[in-house]
């Protein structure tokens, strides 16, 4: 059901997406589950990446009339971190949200594939105590219980069902 990371978002999946964001506001179990064909971070990090500049704001000068007192979505949400997203947002101008958003994806990005240096440390010291209990080094041992992403057994493919 998921998708891989490295697909591109048909303009099909994105109207769903924006379609559960109103829906379901940021209950992102929902949202996913809308969409059908995405997970719940690819669903987050391509709502963080759609445009959010309007070319109408260019013009400093334009009023948004009535509309500047709409309030500014998740802004009233129970997540706090969305909150704050939105109270951020709403504070700074778009090209400079832009440009933050832009600079905390390619962070996640880079972040996201780094084990961290101490559960290395724990996986080395486990290996070395089983090498001197058992008399043999198995790299791989432990690593189902690290909790480091990617070491878990695979589950079988469930397509043929």
């Amino acid at each position: 059901k998921s998708a891989s990371a490295g697909r591109e978002w048909t303009e099909q999946e994105t109207l769903l997406l924006l379609e559960a964001l109103e829906m379901y506001k940021d209950d992102w179990n929902k949202v996913s589950e809308h969409v059908g064909s995405r997970t719940q971070d690819e669903c987050i990090l391509h709502f963080l990446r759609l445009p959010i500049e309007d070319p109408y704001l260019e013009n400093s000068n334009a009023s948004l009339g009535p509309l500047a007192y709409q309030p500014v979505p998740f802004s009233q949400s129970g997540n706090p971190v969305m909150s704050t997203v939105a109270f951020l947002a709403s504070v700074v101008d778009p090209r400079v949200a832009a440009a933050a958003a832009k600079a905390a994806l390619e962070e996640f990005s880079r972040v996201r594939e780094e084990v961290p240096l101490e559960l290395v440390e724990a996986h080395i010291k486990k290996v070395q105590e089983a090498a001197k209990a058992l008399g043999k080094v198995d790299p791989a041992y432990g690593l189902e219980s690290s909790c480091i992403a990617g070491t878990a057994p695979e589950e079988p493919d469930k397509a043929g069902e």
